[in-house]
């Protein structure tokens, strides 16, 4: 458990305390929450029985991780996912939220890596330099000449929408991600 970082752990350790955790982190039973069972072992006042406790738990926690029952974050993961999601209608857990609920990004901003035309007239397809793609849904009554290197910034509008500005002025232009 040396190789985790405090925040990673303070991500893991989000399930209650159990009264059968101590129990379960002794008998080495992966079945059961084993966050809950690190928290249980500081109850236990005989020091070698809570370091039993400890290193039982430590082995349900690594069993459970290695399955894939358990995965550990810290908060630029979590906040990576969430920008990597931004723009697709999921909604990722963020659970460092002070209210314990979701965070949701209102904008993003990146460069513009490339741009093509789309499949309607006066229509573009925006790929940013993170590697998403993005396509205008309404034709402009004026031409826009997107360049790659652009600075854009995609934000949320109403309705559920996405409104792209690039770097250079001009107006918003309402995108969706592919």
């Amino acid at each position: 458990m040396t190789h985790l970082k405090a925040g990673a752990v303070a991500g893991v350790l989000l399930a209650g305390l159990t009264a059968s955790g101590a129990a379960a982190a002794q008998s080495g039973d992966a079945g059961t929450d084993p966050a809950a069972a690190f928290a249980a072992c500081r109850a236990i006042s005989e020091p070698g029985q809570r370091l039993g406790c400890y290193d039982s738990a430590a082995l349900a926690f690594e069993t459970a991780r290695a399955a894939g029952e358990v995965v550990v974050l810290n908060r630029a993961e979590v906040a990576e996912s969430q920008r990597r999601s931004f723009g697709l209608g999921l909604n990722v857990f963020n659970p460092f939220s002070r209210e314990g609920g979701l965070d949701e990004i209102e904008s993003i901003e990146d460069s513009l890596a490339s741009a093509r035309p789309g499949t309607a007239p006066g229509r573009w397809i925006f790929t940013l330099a993170d590697g998403t793609v993005w396509e205008q849904t309404e034709t402009l009554p004026r031409p826009i000449r997107p360049s790659a290197g652009a600075g854009v910034r995609i934000r949320r509008a109403a309705l559920g929408g996405y409104m792209m500005n690039l770097e250079g002025g001009g107006p918003a232009i309402r995108v969706r991600r592919r």
